[in-house]
């Protein structure tokens, strides 16, 4: 019981209710901040040390987003319990490579795959519990495949999780488990103001977020289901395909930096003049070495020239003393929607299994809106990471004119 106490004292108080939850869906959703992850996460770790042959499944739409979300959280809160008992730590064994989490004493194990992974998800057998998180980005199609493999009888629950930030009100998800409620069904609405320990910083990050664009702060802030009528892009398909440097025009690539936003990395080419985003590079509350070491790991090219945000010229320049070929943007008075019209003027295709993030966030950006309702023309930067990065990358072909494709050669761009 020892165990049990630490998790409820850590825990907030709004997500309690979780820890006694058996039925078949618990649907935890709401704001940004609210502390939902990491409260399913104490309940995974929780679980599997108290519940003999309880086997769980973590699962997000894209392998290589697991490692730095769902598996490191794991990892955050068995260390933290470590600190007051030694004994919880010696009773793990973590594999990183293979991402997978096993209770010595009771030999129950936790599984972190990617939905793209169909290999690796079929020779997995025996599951009792799945966390899906970031529910938003798979389709319905995965989500029944999933409840499929829990079948059987069992002497535990059998449950799905499914965490994530509402964004559209035409999502399945609201469809499937709002608008026809279903039977054996949890539902959980969380917002920042449900955290118990927010910082004051993050906090009032949020709640700017009035001031700037009431969309967001309905979405972003109160989790709740967005009806987004004015979108940027519509000029743009979700889906794999096949793909090769050799294959592509004008393979660029660009980079724009953050912390409590995400730093990204986007390569992007074009075939048929139209353009194709093919692979990214996104991560929170990363330093700028952390970001070069994810970067340097996943074996990204050191001679591929990237454009960056040019208001970090330190942060260029430690990419450039790590031997990286970056360069500052050039911007200019109303580069920004001078890129944005840029990128409508192309039917662009994103990756689906590698480019989550930019597939998230080219279907909510959004034009600033007035207390009347009247769209102005002017960009909502807010969750715009990524498509930030493909203005920079695609920089030189639209800069007024000063910059263009014949000027820089193909093995300046790392081709």
């Amino acid at each position: 019981m020892e165990e049990m106490a630490i998790v409820q004292e850590e825990m907030n108080q709004k997500f309690q209710t979780i820890l006694t939850d058996n039925n078949r869906f618990l649907v935890v959703y709401g704001g940004a901040g609210s502390g939902k992850s990491y409260s399913i996460a104490q309940k995974v770790v929780r679980e599997i040390m108290e519940i003999p042959n309880c086997k769980y499944l973590a699962v997000r739409k894209v392998a290589k987003t697991l490692r730095f979300s769902v598996f490191a959280l794991l990892q955050d809160i068995i260390n933290k319990w470590s600190l007051t008992d030694p004994r919880i730590s010696q009773n793990f064994k973590i594999n990183k490579s293979e991402m997978t989490i096993e209770w010595l004493p009771l030999k129950n194990r936790v599984i972190c795959v990617g939905l793209d992974n169909v290999e690796k998800l079929k020779s997995i057998v025996d599951v009792k519990r799945i966390w899906v998180e970031e529910a938003s980005e798979i389709i319905q199609d995965d989500f029944q495949q999933l409840n499929l493999r829990m079948r059987g009888e069992s002497d535990i629950s059998k449950q799905i999780v499914m965490s994530f930030n509402p964004i559209h009100h035409l999502h399945w998800l609201k469809e499937y488990f709002f608008d026809n409620p279903k039977d054996n069904t949890t539902t959980i609405h969380s917002t920042y103001k449900d955290n118990d320990f927010l910082d004051v910083e993050y906090r009032k990050e949020l709640e700017n977020l009035k001031d700037i664009d009431k969309y967001f702060y309905d979405v972003y802030c109160l989790g709740k289901w967005g009806i987004l009528g004015n979108r940027v892009f519509t000029n743009f398909t979700i889906h794999n395909f096949e793909y090769g440097k050799n294959d592509m025009e004008n393979v660029c690539y660009g980079m724009d930096f953050g912390f409590n936003h995400a730093s990204t990395l986007i390569s992007m080419g074009f075939k048929d003049g139209e353009i194709y985003v093919f692979d990214e590079h996104y991560y929170k509350e990363h330093t700028n070495p952390d970001f070069i070491r994810r970067v340097e790991s996943a074996g990204f090219s050191k001679h591929s020239v990237v454009t960056a945000d040019s208001s970090e010229p330190a942060r260029i320049k430690e990419w450039q003393k790590a031997g990286y070929s970056v360069r500052p943007a050039r911007k200019g008075k109303d580069s920004l929607l001078m890129g944005i019209d840029w990128l409508k003027a192309h039917k662009i295709h994103i990756h689906e299994s590698n480019c989550p993030n930019t597939a998230r966030e080219i279907q909510l950006l959004k034009y600033r809106e007035d207390k009347d309702g009247n769209v102005l023309e002017e960009i909502v930067e807010l969750g715009d990471d990524c498509i930030a990065a493909m203005r920079y990358a695609t920089e030189w072909l639209w800069h007024r004119g000063k910059l263009h494709a014949s000027a820089i050669s193909a093995d300046r761009l790392g081709l």
